[in-house]
């Protein structure tokens, strides 16, 4: 597992918009979509030497040595080729799938026991 980073960390959090409402009218379009964001969430940390420490969902939780890192994999995310595996203009509504995605910078000291081990990524 990477080490988690402490002193003055930048935070990445995102989340799928309207998710709760597009699980209810499309579970199995959301079931792939998931999957797919999963993966792009966990690549474009992780190419930017970010932790991912806590997933609830499709909401994401990671932390990055620094604000440029954790901005770029915000990008990397928001760019990704969200059309595949019926994310994107499949929906009934004709509208694609949105993430929300909010960054802070804070001075902590993340500890591997705060994390529960189900949510540690390797």
């Amino acid at each position: 597992m990477a080490d988690l980073p402490t002193g003055t960390v930048t935070f990445l959090f995102t989340d799928i918009a309207g998710s709760t409402r597009l699980w209810e009218q499309h579970p199995q379009a959301m079931a792939g979509a998931l999957a797919r964001h999963d993966a792009i969430m966990r690549q474009a940390i992780v190419a930017e030497a970010g932790v991912v420490y806590k997933v609830i969902g499709d909401a994401f939780q990671a932390a990055f040595i620094t604000a440029p890192a954790a901005c770029a994999a915000a990008l990397a995310a928001a760019r990704a080729p969200l059309d595949e595996l019926a994310w994107g203009t499949a929906w009934a509504e004709g509208r694609a799938l949105s993430m929300q995605q909010a960054i802070a910078e804070a001075q902590q000291a993340l500890r591997e026991a705060e994390a529960p081990a189900a949510d540690r990524q390797p």
